[in-house]
């Protein structure tokens, strides 16, 4: 009766994984695109949206997903941003005040 009980926490641990794994796959391409429109609306061009499963805030947002986000400034330097997003929360850029300088460049 143990053993059986072990086996299935077994397999359901396994099934909660894979099902995470399968969340985050679907979720990459939406998150991404969220990403973009939230920086195109700024008037700021992104050149490359990496996600960044340990970025700095990690530990804490266990539902968000964090992304590095290279864009470019209003007078055309490359700069890099750290973003969590999710459905509930929207994008928050970690760094808002460099955005803001970035957008006011331009």
């Amino acid at each position: 009766m143990l053993i059986a009980m072990c086996s299935l926490v077994s397999m359901l641990e396994l099934l909660e994984f894979l099902t995470s794994v399968v969340i985050r796959m679907v979720a990459g391409p939406f998150d991404r695109r969220r990403i973009a429109r939230f920086f195109e609306t700024r008037g700021v061009s992104v050149r490359q949206i990496q996600w960044s499963p340990f970025s700095s805030g990690w530990l804490g947002n266990w539902h968000d997903r964090f992304y590095s986000v290279e864009y470019e400034a209003g007078n055309g330097d490359p700069r890099t941003t750290v973003c969590r997003t999710s459905w509930r929360t929207g994008v928050v850029v970690t760094d808002e005040d460099d955005l803001d300088a970035a957008i006011r460049d331009g």
